[in-house]
């Protein structure tokens, strides 16, 4: 999720990857164009990034090569850009999508969850609202500004 855990602290402490001794010799592993700008923060599970385009749509990439994996479609009035969240168990994408909803993609194939309270609704007023603030998981529970 955005700042990596519920209390946004911008903290891995299990990285061991990239530190000090070697931030500066990273480089550009891939470039990509994407169907839209790419407005939000990407997040990151298991070879995958997961982002929200300015249109809506949510796109999950391979993080090793740049290719397109799934593409999900939202419409509506606005722009949004706000970062996705992945549930703790890695099986679920949430994204606001321009249409006033919250929806729930399968995080390997994008498939929608429908039913069961799928889509969430969290606002009526597409056409004056804005979903901006990043969803945040924290103790088993999606949450979302109101």
């Amino acid at each position: 999720m955005f700042d990596f855990d519920p209390a946004r602290s911008g903290v891995n402490p299990n990285e061991r990857t990239i530190g000090p001794d070697n931030v500066t010799r990273l480089g550009v592993l891939w470039s990509r164009r994407l169907p839209d700008v790419a407005d939000s923060t990407p997040v990151y599970r298991v070879g995958r990034l997961y982002l929200t385009l300015r249109n809506g749509s949510t796109i999950a990439l391979d993080a090793r090569t740049g290719e397109q994996i799934w593409l999900a479609r939202t419409t509506g009035p606005k722009i949004t850009n706000s970062s996705p969240a992945i549930d703790p168990s890695g099986t679920w994408v949430y994204a606001y999508g321009l249409d006033g909803f919250v929806h729930k993609y399968d995080a390997k194939t994008g498939q929608e969850a429908v039913g069961g309270g799928w889509p969430a609704r969290v606002t009526t007023l597409t056409n004056v609202e804005k979903e901006s603030s990043a969803l945040n998981l924290a103790n088993r529970n999606l949450a979302y500004p109101i």
